[in-house]
């Protein structure tokens, strides 16, 4: 344990720079999996004010996923606030989807429900695009029942020409697979 803290020791002034690193992103993966929280507090809060550009990154978004599964509050709450404030975003985002859908996999229920209600502010647009169409798959798979009829019924109302969004995600590229998520999880 020794030589890890003096390994954070010594990389706390580089993090961001580690972190954004095709090679150094993968040994602060590892420091965060392995080391307590109490000894990794320099990471964290490296990404206080940083965690929504790092989590649209290639490698950060690595980082910030590790990090919400490792860290602890305040810490956590903290990076948490900072992506929901940012989520419309970051579900669109080609790196940025994969943190918001950590979110909804491995978040509490508060969590999964404040990413909830930004997908069903836009349901149709997000399953059509193709890495929000992840992210409504994955909050399909871990939403509550009554949030999987409330997308039931906002697929099949009628929008002012008489046609369901079922009918129209059915046939599109993105969003046949958010209906067979749907499908398979109702």
């Amino acid at each position: 344990m020794g030589q890890q803290i003096a390994i954070i020791s010594e990389l706390k002034r580089h993090v961001l720079r580690c972190v954004r690193d095709q090679h150094g992103n993968h040994v602060i993966q590892k420091i965060v999996e392995l080391v307590p929280f109490e000894h990794i507090q320099p990471i964290a809060d490296a990404f206080v004010g940083q965690a929504h550009q790092l989590a649209s990154h290639p490698y950060g978004c690595r980082v910030v996923q590790r990090l919400l599964e490792c860290s602890r509050d305040p810490a956590k709450s903290n990076m948490l606030q900072e992506l929901h404030a940012y989520a419309p975003s970051l579900i669109t985002d080609q790196y940025g989807n994969y943190v918001i859908q950590n979110v909804v996999e491995h978040g509490q229920a508060r969590d999964r429900d404040r990413i909830f209600a930004v997908i069903k502010s836009n349901l149709v647009a997000y399953s059509r695009q193709k890495f929000a169409s992840n992210v409504v798959e994955k909050c399909l798979t871990y939403c509550r029942e009554e949030q999987r009829r409330e997308v039931m019924h906002m697929l099949c109302a009628k929008n002012a020409i008489g046609e369901c969004a079922l009918h129209l995600l059915v046939r599109d590229s993105f969003g046949n697979y958010v209906i067979r998520e749907y499908t398979t999880t109702f």
